[in-house]
């Protein structure tokens, strides 16, 4: 009952109509071009190797925030950071966060050293040299077992645009969908296993490396 009150829903494994009516929802209210991604397991895992200072139970979120500025990461949001009620809805604009364009990170992001270039590699997100390299780009990750939060989440960003510069190009508003990694956390998976199966060694050692931060 709490997880239906709080928008939460089970999900055992990706389920396409499911994506495909959710994934419309948060395209509808959007100016701005958009890209729509269905990452795998495998690519959300190697996403939570990624981070630096941006810490792995971050990158573990079901609802996360990035804004890029040619190709660069400048301001990192996750659900964990919003503010919550027992009723699902999200504030995302935590001490005025979001009251301005580009909008205040939660965390520090100078010390990443990835960039929107390789975020797409991982991902495959099917973004051209030309999209990591320049104008802005915005990246929700999102999950259908976190749909209210989601919308939340695609709320602020659209009353954030309004603050852009008039004469600023649009930003790319990339929806990166993580259902399938989500299904294993749903039903309850040995997760360590599975990120263990999906990483390289390299990529495994930083993982552990930063993991209980």
């Amino acid at each position: 009952m709490l997880m239906r009150t709080m928008g939460i829903k089970s999900i055992k494994e990706f389920d396409q109509p499911l994506y495909a009516k959710n994934v419309e929802k948060l395209k509808k209210g959007f100016d701005s071009p958009l890209s729509s991604a269905i990452l795998t397991d495998t690519a959300s895992v190697r996403y939570m190797a990624l981070v630096d200072s941006i810490t792995v139970k971050d990158a573990y979120q079901p609802v996360q925030i990035l804004y890029f500025k040619k190709g660069q990461l400048q301001s990192y949001h996750a659900n964990c950071y919003a503010k919550g009620t027992i009723t699902g809805n999200l504030d995302w604009n935590v001490l005025g966060r979001f009251d301005q364009y580009i909008p205040s990170s939660v965390k520090p992001t100078q010390h990443e050293k990835w960039n929107l270039q390789k975020l797409s590699n991982i991902m495959d997100l099917g973004l051209s040299d030309q999209q990591t390299t320049s104008n802005d780009v915005i990246v929700l990750i999102w999950t259908s077992a976190f749909m209210k939060q989601a919308l939340s989440a695609k709320e602020v960003i659209q009353e954030n645009l309004k603050l852009a510069k008039p004469s600023s190009p649009s930003p790319l508003i990339v929806l990166a969908n993580n259902d399938h990694f989500f299904a294993h956390v749903m039903q309850e998976e040995a997760i360590e296993d599975l990120v263990k199966d999906r990483l390289t060694a390299t990529e495994y050692q930083k993982y552990l490396k930063h993991k209980d931060r």
